[in-house]
């Protein structure tokens, strides 16, 4: 297909010149930021502002982060590592939910959402075939997967070419357990 020549100036031998600008637009588009980095700077912009509510009341964007950083580092801690697969299992609409995804996408891990209300036998058909190492279920509670150990998941290293200040935000670089 051919755009007409009076959309992009004048034809030459039968090519089309292409606007300058058009080539240039990157420029003035945004950086690329992801869910994690859209939350610390909500958060950093409006601390107080109310960021969710559920069944259990409302809670600020300041109290939010706060809640996936703890999340994000009990994840990390038990070896959730970048690339990994995390199965969670919670009712929808709560703030379990919301915390336990971000938390997840926060240490770099995907997450395999399965309906809370879902046949036992369903969920782990879909968490097996997808190969999680662990669920987050009821209470936002982190599982290892019966089919792994949970000591050598929680013994793994960062791989060696990953720096953990680029895996992790500032606000969420685990600690070595004490």
């Amino acid at each position: 297909m051919r755009v007409s020549d009076s959309e992009t100036g004048d034809s030459e031998n039968g090519r089309t010149n292409i606007d300058q600008g058009v080539l240039e637009a990157e420029s003035r588009t945004t950086s690329a930021r992801t869910l994690a980095d859209i939350l610390a700077a909500t958060a950093e912009l409006h601390p107080e502002a109310l960021a969710l509510e559920d069944a259990a009341g409302g809670i600020s964007y300041r109290g939010l982060l706060r809640l996936v950083n703890d999340q994000a580092t009990h994840l990390s801690r038990s070896g959730v590592r970048r690339g990994d697969k995390v199965g969670i299992r919670i009712p929808s609409g709560t703030r379990d939910l919301y915390v336990s995804i971000l938390a997840t996408l926060l240490v770099g891990a995907a997450y395999v959402p399965v309906d809370a209300d879902d046949p036992e036998e369903r969920a782990q058909l879909v968490f097996s075939e997808a190969g999680v190492v662990g669920i987050i279920g009821p209470r936002a509670v982190f599982a290892v997967r019966d089919t792994l150990d949970a000591a050598a998941l929680a013994a793994r290293g960062l791989p060696a070419d990953e720096d953990p200040t680029l895996v992790f935000p500032p606000a969420v670089i685990p600690h070595p357990r004490r």
